[in-house]
C-alpha cells in the first residue's frame, strides 16, 4: 500500500518540517480508508491472517490514541479527529471485511 523510498545521495537530516497531505478532504480520507481496508483484507485472508476479535478491539482504541494524542492529532482540528477516528475503524473494518470474505468462501464452497 505504500511506496518504497530509494535515497540518492548522501543521508542527513531535514531542516524543515515536510507538509504530507494525503487527502483533498474528508471524502477522500474515507474512500482511502474503504480502500486500504479492502486491500488489507483480501491480504489477511490470503495469509491466514485475520485478526482475532479481541486483538482487532484492542487495536481500535491503540489506534485512536496513537493518532490523537500521541501524534498530536488534536492540532489539525476537524480533521485530526476525522483521522483519527478512521484509523480507529481500520482494524475493525480490515476485521469485518475480512470475515465476510471468508463466510462468502464457505457460502460458495
Amino acid at each position: 500500500m505504500h511506496p518504497k523510498v530509494t535515497l540518492s545521495g548522501p543521508r542527513a537530516r531535514l531542516t524543515n518540517a515536510i507538509d504530507h497531505y494525503v487527502d483533498a478532504d474528508l471524502d477522500d480520507m474515507y474512500a482511502r480508508l474503504n480502500r486500504y481496508t479492502t486491500l488489507a483484507a483480501q491480504q489477511a485472508v490470503m495469509q491466514n491472517a485475520v485478526a482475532g476479535r479481541y486483538d482487532t478491539v484492542r487495536r481500535i482504541f491503540g489506534r485512536f490514541f496513537k493518532s490523537y494524542v500521541s501524534r498530536r492529532g488534536y492540532k489539525e482540528g476537524i480533521y485530526g479527529v476525522a483521522l483519527a477516528v478512521f484509523s480507529a475503524l481500520y482494524p475493525l473494518l480490515t476485521y469485518l471485511k475480512a470475515r465476510a470474505i471468508l463466510d462468502e468462501g464457505q457460502a460458495n464452497g
